[in-house]
């Protein structure tokens, strides 16, 4: 018979431990536990998509542009916070571009104090030099608190 449950001291370690069915909870690898309150777990708290400038008339200048977002206040005041952001531009045709693979720009990213900062900095002047073509500059975001 496999144990499948362990709570208590575990090594040097205190927690709960649930195995996987047919692993017996004191024998078995890291991997194949179902609850393992020795690892990091991550849940997804908060996403959203945010402009951050809009590349109006395909130029834009050298510098750093930014927004901020107030996080809902069930989630701004947690703590074992993470995150992590996509960068991409869509052009006014309705176009989408990974902006890391084409642009000479990179996006920073933080949280603190109930609040998301997203920055897009644009190491030399920018744009295509037509007119007629415009560029939103935007950041895909999902946050992660730590559990366990």
């Amino acid at each position: 018979m496999a144990w499948r449950a362990q709570f208590g001291k575990r090594g040097a370690v205190y927690g709960c431990w649930v195995s996987k069915p047919g692993f017996d909870v004191l024998t078995c690898a890291p991997g194949d536990f179902l609850v393992d309150t020795a690892s990091q777990v991550f849940q997804s708290i908060f996403r959203g998509d945010s402009l951050i400038v809009n590349e109006g008339q395909a130029a834009i200048g050298a510098g750093t542009y930014g927004i901020s977002v107030g996080l809902p206040a069930s989630v701004s005041g947690l703590s074992n916070l993470m995150m992590m952001a996509t960068y991409y531009m869509v052009q006014n045709n309705g176009a989408q571009f990974s902006a890391p693979n084409i642009s000479q720009t990179y996006l920073s990213f933080r949280t603190a104090g109930g609040v998301l900062f997203l920055n897009v900095t644009f190491r030399a002047n920018g744009g295509t030099g037509t007119a007629n073509v415009t560029f939103e500059h935007r950041a895909a975001y999902t946050i992660f608190r730590g559990q366990f």
